[in-house]
């Protein structure tokens, strides 16, 4: 089945949507990050257009030869830290996941939204 995944302010306002396939009606938190995660290392790697939620660290020193040399399970790890540090939540049909090993059933018509947090200017 395939699922959209939603970037989304905290006003709701839709920046960005990927669509990821996933194999299983039920999965963790945890496989959701991950295969987003995938997903858009490997939209950077095909040069695809995408706003990834998730940038690579070396993303600015990348060149046209080092493109598929992104660290991918480095970035996985850095995305699943930055959900158990509050960094951004996910919301399955309007409420609210807390732990990457929460499972959540999934159809093609769930919303899936990845909402980032912006820390406050001095704060």
């Amino acid at each position: 089945m395939f699922l959209t995944l939603y970037d989304e302010t905290f006003s709701g306002q839709q920046l960005h949507s990927l669509v990821l396939e996933i194999n299983t009606e039920l999965v963790t938190v945890k496989d959701l990050i991950t295969a987003r995660v995938l997903a858009e290392i490997e939209c950077f790697t095909q040069k695809m257009p995408a706003k990834p939620f998730v940038v690579p660290a070396e993303a600015d020193a990348l060149t046209e030869t080092s493109l598929r040399t992104i660290d991918a399970e480095k970035q996985v790890y850095v995305a699943l830290d930055a959900f158990e540090k509050n960094g951004f939540f996910i919301l399955v049909d309007h409420v609210q996941v807390e732990s990457l090993t929460e499972q959540v059933r999934v159809a093609s018509d769930t919303k899936i939204s990845f909402i980032k947090l912006t820390p406050l200017i001095g704060g």
